[in-house]
């Protein structure tokens, strides 16, 4: 699967070579210190009250702060955000990013809400829904993608051009569709594994592993997708050690959907 619209560009003052490789876990080794910063949200949480009660149907013996959440997307978004402002980035991939920051940014607020208060399912597919579209009017999609034996399954067959705030957008009708569809899947994916200590968290890691090292693959060549995927790595390494059964903090929404949405 190739993100073609996220592609190689002198734009970006990072290529798919070692240097991306050595910046990229620089990055990693200074988020995995956030363990400790993750032990202060967990004395946040229980002050707020966003802890998981004990019930019948779930195992934790005692109340779990659930504000994982808040320490990906600070985190995250502190180190990016730093990358963006030092390196500088420029042109398309602002656009890239700014698309990004607003979907998770409508996603963490949905997450901490329902973390705190509950939301109903009509209304979290429909925040979703938003955030996906967003990143799709930033110009992220999947124009093709790779066949098992060979060759490729275009996606852009189908484009028209529709009029959006003075500008105009061209919409490519599968590609976007499947976009869409890849997106809101996959945030429910890692929402639906957060039910044991460990397991989304886990699964997380292993999928932004994977991404990172495909992604500075000169064959895929995405150097952008590189060091999101290593600073999202980062962080949910850092809280991994506190997700381990027994819990002592869980992501809830906030973080499940960020996770996902990431992906």
């Amino acid at each position: 699967m190739h993100f073609t619209r996220i592609a190689v560009s002198k734009e970006l003052p990072i290529a798919p070579s070692s240097r991306c490789f050595s910046i990229s876990f620089r990055t990693l080794s200074r988020k995995t210190n956030t363990f400790s910063q993750r032990l202060r949200i967990s004395s946040l949480g229980h002050s707020l009250g966003y802890s998981l009660a004990k019930e019948e149907r779930k195992i934790h013996k005692k109340p779990t702060p659930n504000l994982g959440g808040i320490a990906f997307f600070l985190s995250f978004w502190i180190v990016l955000g730093s990358f963006v402002f030092f390196a500088p980035v420029t042109g398309e991939y602002l656009k890239y990013i700014a698309g990004i920051f607003v979907g998770s940014l409508l996603l963490f607020i949905t997450g901490i809400v329902d973390d705190r208060r509950g939301l109903n399912s009509g209304v979290k597919l429909t925040v979703q829904i938003l955030s996906a579209l967003i990143v799709i009017a930033a110009g992220i999609g999947i124009t093709h993608i790779n066949k098992p034996f060979g060759g490729f399954l275009f996606l852009d067959s189908i484009k028209f051009p529709v009029e959006l705030f003075g500008s105009i957008y061209n919409i490519t009708l599968w590609a976007d569709l499947f976009a869409l569809v890849w997106i809101v899947g996959m945030i429910n994916v890692i929402n639906f594994l957060d039910g044991l200590d460990g397991l989304a968290s886990g699964v997380s890691a292993l999928a932004f592993f994977v991404i990172y090292i495909l992604s500075i693959n000169p064959a895929v060549a995405q150097p952008l997708s590189a060091i999101i995927a290593i600073i999202v790595l980062g962080a949910v390494l850092g809280f991994i050690p506190l997700n381990l059964n027994p819990a002592r903090m869980f992501m809830g929404d906030s973080g499940s959907m960020f996770l996902g949405f990431m992906i």
